[in-house]
Formats: structure tokens, C-alpha cells, sequence
């Protein structure tokens, strides 16, 4: 016995050896089904379960397919000179890769029943076996450890599968490699500069690009509706004080926490607890952060405050910005030109947009009113049509390439 396979549904065993009988046996009676004679002793044998052909591969150099379901040879090809050593399938089963100690690498297609390609490599196949993608050839050589990739040319570029004539004269084709064969083998001094260092990526990569956050969604995209999200998680019921609670001591909003010693009185019920945004004033830290920023026209430190923050505090910081709450026009025009920078630099280009829509959201009828943040507000809309434009330029481009490698014929 030189070979035996079982197909995909577990029904049939099948089997061949040197004498030239190809049996079929059946599970469930424990019997041979069916006993198919080829041309001449088998060699070795390989299956497609998924459409259950059979190749053998015979002792005269024959390639014969059988299809298992009505147990009858559907195919026979003839070319090798040697004995075949190598047979796999297509993903499709339509093409049978066949490899011999004729040093030829032959595909043959079963609609067809005919040779679609053929080529000689330097040294005769072991062995080889397609990936289940049908993106790649592995094969293995006589005198060679290494295993060889071919790349599945009709993938990426045009070829033409009709039958080769019968006066084809096949070419030699070298084994794939990754190391030219013309240079000296590499020293080990040479392997090391290929080990993989540490790489920290640079701020931008290119100042065509946009460099995005790596901030959530939630930080960031919900900014211009936080009054509908406040309106819609309102509760119906305010909520009520306890009476006792003499292990709860308040504390002050922020990221650390912070007890308020202030609150004495626990029994002081009627004070509002609501923000005076009129007690910022010129306290507001983030009106600080804007002023020192300004006056050296870094705002790095400024976007870095704004990363730390929750929407809520985000919202926060901005609404103090106006006149009525503790800002000045001058703290919006420094935020303004906050805002111009990041865009110029094109660092963390959505978190800039979104923090610019509620600034424009919360501050929008009173900017008109003064002209420098208006000359602020030109500046910001020719940078945004420059880099939007030059965006929609890399979009369709990309659309393009995709659309034709879409629709181009293989």
C-alpha cells in the first residue's frame, strides 16, 4: 500500500499500492464499495475533500483523477518524464499541481483537461502543497533544507490560462530566495544589523498627514452635545439628602481626591450647590495656563490640560472663557489661537475639531461683536479649507486605487 485517503464526509476509505488496484472501502459495511484498475502501479495519491477528487499519481508517469462521488477516472494527464513526487489542489480544486524528479513544476486545469503552465527549477521537488488561499506554492528540494514560496501570479496581474501548445519548450526559473546568490553569505556582523530595535515613532510622520489622538471617543466626540446628554440623564426627582451620614465626608471635584473641610454645618439644607462660574475670574486655572501659554506662543502645555479632562470639565473650561464668567475677550482670543497652532501643526486633528465646535457652539453670537477675534477666525478658516482640501485630495485618490483593483479583470 503506497497511499490511502479518506473523503470529506467519513463514508469512504480509499487506497492504493503497487498493484495497480485502486480500492474504495465503505465505513459503515466494513467492505470494499468499489475497485477501480489504473494504468499502472500507484506512486502516491492526494484528495480534495471539499469536492472529493482523487489525484494519483501511477508508476508510468501518469496523473489520473477520480471523482469519488460516482467512483469513476474523470481525468488523465501526460507530460512528466520521471517519477512524480509532489501533488496538491487549487482552494477551487479546478487547477492540480503536480512535481516530479524531472525537475518540472506543472499545473493542469480540470475543466479544460489541459496543461496551463509548466516550468523547470534547478533542483527536482520533494514535495509541495498549495496555502488554503491560493495566494502561494510551497515547495521542497532535493539538497536543499530551505522551503521555497512562489507567489500566485494571476493574483496581482494579468496571465493567460489557455492550453500550452504541445511544442512548448518549458524555461528554468529560479528558486525563490531572499538572499542574492551572486554575494557572499552574510557574517554574523551583518545578521545583527537586521535584529529589530527599539523604534519610537516621531511625533508626525509627514507634514502632509494629520496625526490623530489615541484619546476614546467618549472623551472627545460628544462635546457639542453635552446639553442633550445633561437634559436626557436629568433625574425626575431631585435627590434627597440623608439624614445621618457620619462616614461620608464631602470632597472637592477633581482628579485627586480632596476632602472639603469648609462644610461644618451638615445641617446647613438649602445652600446651592451649583458652580458661581462669576468666582472664577481671573482664579480660573486654565485662564493662568492660557496667559503664560500666550506669552511664550506655546500651547502644547494647554492641549495636554485639555487631554486630562472629562467632557464635562472640557465644557467647563471653555464656558469660563466668556465675560460673564471670569474670561476676557483676550482669554478667548488666546484660545483662539491655540486652536490656529494645533491646526498649523496638525497634532490630534479631531480632538482640535471637536474642541473648537463647542467654542463656537458656546461663544458664537458674542465673536462677531469684536474684530480681532474675527481676524482670529479668517486665519482658522483658511488653514481648515487648506488641510481639508488637501485631505479630500488623499481620499479620492485612495477611492480610486481601490475602485480599480475592485473592478480590473484577473
Amino acid at each position: 500500500v503506497r497511499g490511502c485517503s479518506v473523503d470529506g464526509y467519513n463514508r469512504f476509505l480509499v487506497t492504493a499500492g503497487s498493484d495497480s488496484l485502486l480500492k474504495i472501502w465503505c465505513f459503515n459495511k466494513k467492505e470494499i464499495y468499489k475497485t477501480l484498475e489504473m494504468s499502472s502501479g500507484v506512486a502516491m495519491l492526494t484528495m480534495h475533500r471539499e469536492s472529493s477528487m482523487l489525484a494519483v499519481a501511477c508508476d508510468d508517469f501518469s496523473l489520473c483523477v477520480v471523482d469519488i462521488d460516482i467512483q469513476r477516472v474523470i481525468r488523465v494527464f501526460r507530460g512528466h518524464v520521471n517519477q512524480i513526487t509532489g501533488l496538491t489542489f487549487s482552494p477551487d480544486a479546478r487547477w492540480l499541481v503536480s512535481a516530479g524528479m524531472d525537475s518540472s513544476i506543472r499545473t493542469w486545469d480540470l475543466p479544460s483537461g489541459k496543461l496551463i503552465d509548466c516550468f523547470l527549477v534547478e533542483s527536482p521537488v520533494v514535495c509541495l502543497t498549495m496555502s488554503p488561499t491560493g495566494d502561494y506554492l510551497a515547495s521542497v528540494h532535493v539538497d536543499d533544507l530551505g522551503v521555497h514560496l512562489w507567489a500566485n501570479k494571476t493574483l496581482f496581474s494579468f496571465v493567460s490560462l489557455s492550453p500550452l501548445p504541445e511544442d512548448f519548450e518549458p524555461v528554468t526559473a529560479a528558486l525563490p530566495s531572499v538572499i542574492d546568490p551572486n554575494k557572499a553569505t552574510p557574517t554574523t556582523k551583518d545578521i545583527s544589523d537586521y535584529v529589530e530595535q527599539d523604534y519610537k515613532s516621531p511625533e508626525q510622520l509627514s507634514a502632509e498627514l494629520v496625526t490623530l489622538s489615541l484619546l476614546p471617543n467618549s472623551r472627545w466626540k460628544n462635546l457639542v452635545n453635552l446639553e442633550m446628554i445633561r437634559e436626557r440623564n436629568k433625574p425626575k426627582q431631585p435627590p434627597k439628602v440623608p439624614k445621618l451620614a457620619p462616614f461620608f465626608i464631602p470632597t472637592v471635584s477633581g482628579l485627586e481626591t480632596t476632602f472639603d473641610k469648609s462644610q461644618t454645618d451638615e445641617k446647613s439644607g438649602g445652600k446651592s450647590k451649583i458652580l458661581n462660574f462669576g468666582a472664577l475670574e481671573e482664579r480660573s486655572p486654565f485662564c493662568v495656563l492660557l496667559n503664560q501659554c500666550g506669552k511664550n506662543s506655546d500651547f502644547k502645555p494647554v492641549l495636554k490640560k485639555l487631554k486630562l479632562l472629562g467632557p464635562a470639565d472640557i465644557d467647563l473650561q471653555i464656558r469660563s472663557l466668556s465675560v460673564q464668567n471670569g474670561g476676557s475677550v483676550n482669554h478667548q482670543a488666546l484660545f483662539l489661537r491655540f486652536i490656529d497652532s494645533s491646526l498649523r501643526n496638525k497634532y490630534d486633528f479631531e480632538l482640535i475639531q471637536s474642541y473648537f465646535g463647542l467654542f463656537i457652539k458656546v461663544h458664537g453670537p458674542s465673536l462677531s461683536e469684536e474684530a480681532v477675534l474675527v481676524d482670529l477666525l479668517r486665519n482658522i478658516l483658511s488653514n481648515q479649507d487648506d488641510i481639508w482640501l488637501n485631505l479630500d485630495e488623499l481620499f479620492k485618490q485612495s477611492l480610486y486605487v481601490i475602485g480599480y483593483i475592485k473592478n480590473a479583470v484577473i
